[in-house]
């Protein structure tokens, strides 16, 4: 049943008014806590870049993580260079492993594309289902690490971006003694 809902998943069903713009954002246009997390999953991204091409070999390709803006997708890709992830979803990753769990389930999702998956075309086939699968279940060690890796490393880099992680703020706020 999800495998004929995904397929259906196709232009003829959103409305004919419906924008279908994905861009990317330049990353100089990032503020300093989406630059912090984009620096957190990058770290990760390369470990887990590196568990896919040991499992799968030299077919797999290395993509360059980049930042955009759309009104419907989490994330997209050309399905050869680049991933790009949405705004929105990126700054989930302040909600700590929830939200890193949720980005890199997306990252695994756009690098089961082997084709773009940028407009309204955009499917999911029998063969990027039994890939994206494959991914998750062969490398299910190195995601939940890579997970953990950007849930941790992310106050890290806002520190280093001179931003207050949201626990540090609450702590401070708190009277003394409580």
């Amino acid at each position: 049943m999800i495998l004929k809902t995904l397929k259906s998943f196709h232009s003829k069903n959103f409305p004919s008014n419906f924008d279908a713009k994905m861009e990317t954002v330049p990353r100089k246009a990032l503020n300093d806590r989406e630059k912090a997390f984009l620096r957190a999953v990058e770290r990760a991204h390369n470990n887990l870049t590196y568990a896919f091409s040991n499992e799968f070999g030299d077919d797999f390709n290395h993509r360059k993580l980049l930042v955009g803006k759309s009104d419907y997708a989490d994330a997209w890709t050309d399905g050869k260079y680049t991933i790009n992830w949405n705004r929105k979803l990126l700054r989930k990753v302040g909600l700590g492993i929830r939200g890193a769990y949720e980005l890199i389930c997306a990252l695994v999702h756009e690098y089961a594309h082997d084709d773009s998956s940028i407009g309204r075309s955009h499917t999911h086939g029998e063969l990027f289902m039994e890939l994206f699968h494959r991914m998750m279940d062969r490398c299910s060690e190195d995601i939940g690490v890579a997970v953990e890796n950007v849930a941790a490393a992310a106050p890290i880099f806002m520190r280093k971006e001179g931003v207050v992680w949201w626990s540090q703020r609450d702590l401070n706020s708190r009277p003394r003694g409580s």
